[in-house]
C-alpha cells in the first residue's frame, strides 16, 4: 500500500483534534468500539488493515553494499596505480605491493561482507518493537585505563 492510508474522510491529522471530535468523525463509541455491522462495512470499503510484505533484498546486493566504503575505493585506486606503475616500468619482478593491497582488501572486507550479506534476518524481526534512537546496535566498547597496561603483557 502506498500513499495516504484509506479511512473515513475528514479525519486527517486526527492527532491534532479532540478525542470526542475524532470519535464522532469515525462514527464509533469510545466504550464499545465499532459495531459488527460497521466493521463489515469498513472491511468491504477500505479492505483489511494490513501492510504489504517488505521487498526482499537479494543476498548478492547485500554483499555488494558492504563494499560501499571510501577506504575500499582508496585501496582499489592504490591497487590500480601500483599495477599500472609496475606495467609501465617494464614488469620487472613480482608486483608484491599490488598483491598486498589486494590481500588487504579481500581480508578486511570479504569475511564481514559474507557474514552480513548472507545472514538471514531473524523470524521475529517484524514483531519486535522499534529501537530507541539512542540505543546501541553494537556492544559497549571495553575501556582500559592506560595505567593498567604493562609492557610485559604484550611480550611473547
Amino acid at each position: 500500500m502506498s500513499g495516504a492510508a484509506p479511512g473515513p474522510s475528514g479525519v486527517g491529522e486526527a492527532w491534532r483534534r479532540e478525542v470526542a471530535d475524532v470519535v464522532e468523525l469515525l462514527r464509533t463509541e469510545v466504550e464499545r468500539g465499532l459495531t459488527s455491522l460497521e466493521v463489515s462495512a469498513r472491511l468491504e470499503c477500505y479492505g483489511s488493515n494490513r501492510l504489504d510484505d517488505a521487498v526482499s533484498v537479494p543476498s548478492w546486493r547485500k554483499f555488494l553494499t558492504q563494499f560501499a566504503d571510501p577506504l575500499i575505493y582508496l585501496l582499489l585506486a592504490a591497487l590500480v596505480v601500483s599495477f599500472s606503475a609496475w606495467l609501465v616500468e617494464g614488469r620487472h619482478g613480482f608486483p608484491f605491493d599490488v598483491v598486498v593491497i589486494l590481500w588487504i582488501n579481500l581480508l578486511t572486507d570479504t569475511a564481514p561482507a559474507l557474514a552480513v550479506g548472507v545472514d538471514p534476518p531473524p523470524d521475529d524481526v517484524m514483531h519486535r518493537p522499534p529501537r530507541r534512537i539512542d540505543d546501541r546496535t553494537t556492544p559497549e566498547p571495553i575501556r582500559v585505563d592506560s595505567r593498567d597496561l604493562r609492557p610485559s603483557a604484550f611480550a611473547p
